[in-house]
Parts: C-alpha cells; sequence; structure tokens
C-alpha cells in the first residue's frame, strides 16, 4: 500500500510539473532588440595637402557639400562616438556617405 500512494503523489507531482510548463510555454515572449545609436556626423575631417572649398560643410547631412578641383582627391573624417558599457555586444556598423561627381573632362 505504501508503493501506491508513492506511485499517485509521483504521479500528480509529474502532472502538476506538466501543467505548470504547458501555461508557461502559452505566455508570450518579447524578443529582446538591440539598442540603436542612430547615425552620427564627423566631428572634424582633414584632407591632406589639398585644400576643399567648404570643407566644413561635411559635418552635416544638409545637401551642403565640399568640393575640390583635384580628382581622386580624399578627405578623411573622425567621430567621436559613445562608451560601449562593458559586456555589451556590437553586432553590426553602419556607415553611409554622401556624395557627388561631375566631370567635365573627357574620360579617354
Amino acid at each position: 500500500m505504501h508503493a501506491k500512494s508513492i506511485y499517485q503523489g509521483t504521479t500528480k507531482f509529474i502532472a502538476a510539473f506538466m501543467i505548470g510548463m504547458l501555461a508557461l510555454t502559452a505566455l508570450p515572449v518579447s524578443p529582446a532588440y538591440a539598442d540603436s545609436t542612430g547615425f552620427f556626423s564627423p566631428t572634424n575631417c582633414t584632407s591632406g595637402s589639398f585644400q576643399w572649398s567648404n570643407p566644413n560643410n561635411v559635418l552635416a547631412s544638409d545637401n551642403q557639400r565640399a568640393t575640390s578641383n583635384s580628382d581622386g582627391e580624399q578627405m578623411e573624417c573622425f567621430f567621436n562616438l559613445p562608451t560601449i558599457p562593458p559586456g555589451n555586444l556590437i553586432t553590426g556598423i553602419e556607415v553611409r556617405v554622401e556624395g557627388y561627381a561631375s566631370s567635365s573632362r573627357d574620360p579617354d
């Protein structure tokens, strides 16, 4: 008789446990999304030895352009990015570059 009561108690416990687990699986789960810092504009830019016209125009996305009359002239820009807290993981970086090119010379 003692074995029968242990069996019944174990069966009731397992049934209650299974019902509890089933109830937990029915709860809605909200996905966790990473925090986004958004886009940053450069804080300063350098262009080497060549002088660009209106070089500060590269500091904002406002359709005001810095210009150069030299083919292949480069400009290097720097950004102040936020500090990443310890334990966080960067999963992606997106870069957007705006630009415009025109030329009146013959490509041949």
